[in-house]
């Protein structure tokens, strides 16, 4: 009977232990997926954009604490105040764990986005919202039926503005993106209603140039007419213009942002122009902005040049356009001699007598062909030299971009760093 009743005793413990087992492997029957551990910036983070120009996409990841992307959890993106919000305020992460956001800012300056799901630390991106002008911002001389100019309108932030006490005689808007004007023109009792046409950029002392259609009533008279406006030239613009950055150099397929100001520091609306669209091309949005999206095409070198419209200030930067390098042989720490000359010449030397030490170098990827260096003198907590340099290939002698005398040379395993071109500060490491 004890044996019959261990064996009975053991089986339901086997039994018990089995459940136990299932339901510790998650095999139950609830079917939670693991729980959500990491809320993560996968892009957009720091980018820079005009007001009123879209963002790039916020995007953020959600893992689990096995690593694995989390699907269909809700993702909270909670703009500034003075943000447009275009995407939904809350999304749903896909099967890869991602969800993102995109908007518009009206106000220039550092602008934050935050991200967050319930149970899970938020993320925060920052904006850098470029202040822009307004491109069709000013006074213009209007008429109507090719008749003598009627009274100045005036137009600030995209739309027409009219102070005039009780009876505004101009009204409208402007699109800045297309130019696309709408508005009306009511003097005493002459109307000129429904005007519509197109606002655009040109080479006219103003810089705009408008026309288009308008449907008469009051005193006007019967059917449709014509209106034209030019906005009247204003001073404002302080040359010369420069263009930032300077003279940059891009690895094939990189795009960098530029933008353009006056002498005056004040961003400036321009039109852009690439004398090889083959090597580099500039790309702004809208079609005059004080920013350009330059793209890297193929190797060689091309001219980026601006123009106010109103002013007709030019600038102009060179842009070089490089092979794309594999930076991997030239990153990581090497360990050497450090050669410095002492503060005495000695016996003519150029250089003085040479007092070596013991030091090592650490280079990192920066972005495209750019390699950070920083080189260490051991037990000195100052580093001795910090650059960055544009590397060639995976050999070869890479050139300062700060100090054109300064190279950094890999030669095999060994790196070879020498300050303004005479040898009289070098190292030379390995790993």
């Amino acid at each position: 009977m004890m044996g019959k009743s261990s064996v009975r005793l053991s089986s339901c413990l086997l039994v018990l232990a089995s459940l136990c087992v299932v339901d510790a492997c998650g095999g139950g029957s609830s079917g939670d997926p693991p729980s959500a551990e990491t809320l993560a910036v996968v892009s957009g983070d720091g980018q820079s954009v005009e007001q009123h120009q879209m963002t790039t996409p916020l995007v953020v990841r959600l893992t689990d604490a096995t690593g694995s992307p989390v699907a269909g959890a809700k993702i909270t993106f909670a703009p500034t105040a003075d943000s447009e919000q275009i995407a939904p305020t809350v999304t749903v992460t896909g099967s890869d764990g991602t969800a993102s956001w995109s908007g518009t800012f009206h106000a220039a300056g550092s602008q934050q986005i935050t991200a967050a799901t319930p149970g899970v630390a938020s993320v925060t991106f920052t904006i850098n919202v470029i202040a822009t002008p307004d491109i069709f911002d000013g006074a213009y001389d209007c008429s109507f039926d090719g008749g003598a100019p009627v009274d100045p309108m005036q137009i600030a932030n995209d739309r027409v503005v009219d102070r005039q006490p009780g009876h505004p005689i101009w009204g409208g808007s402007v699109d800045r993106a297309t130019g696309a004007f709408i508005g009306f023109y009511h003097p005493s009792l002459d109307i000129y209603n429904n005007m519509t046409g197109q606002l655009a950029v040109d080479a006219t002392p103003g810089g705009v140039t408008g026309s288009g259609t308008y449907a008469k009533g009051g005193t006007v008279g019967p059917g449709p007419g014509t209106w034209i406006c030019t906005r009247v030239p204003t001073p404002g613009v302080t040359a010369p213009l420069s263009i930032f950055p300077p003279a940059p150099t891009l690895t094939v397929g990189e795009t960098v942002t530029l933008f353009v100001r006056d002498a005056s520091d004040k961003p400036i609306a321009v039109t852009w122009q690439s004398s090889n669209a083959a090597v580099a091309t500039v790309n702004p949005a809208p079609a005059t902005a004080s920013l350009g999206v330059m793209t890297a095409v193929a190797s060689g070198t091309a001219t980026i040049q601006v123009q106010d419209p109103i002013s007709l200030a030019t600038a102009s930067t060179t842009v070089t356009v490089v092979q794309s390098a594999n930076a991997s042989p030239w990153l990581g720490t090497w360990t050497g001699t450090i050669r410095e000359p002492n503060a005495q010449s000695e016996g003519g030397l150029p250089c003085g007598l040479l007092v070596t030490s013991p030091g090592s170098a650490t280079v990192t990827g920066v972005s495209g062909n750019e390699i950070s260096f920083t080189l260490s003198d051991n037990g000195n907590a100052t580093p001795a030299a910090e650059e960055i340099f544009l590397i060639p290939g995976a050999d070869g002698t890479a050139v300062s971009i700060a100090d054109a005398g300064d190279t950094l040379t890999l030669s095999g395993s060994t790196l070879t760093w020498i300050h303004n071109g005479t040898g009289c500060s070098s190292f030379s490491g390995r790993h």
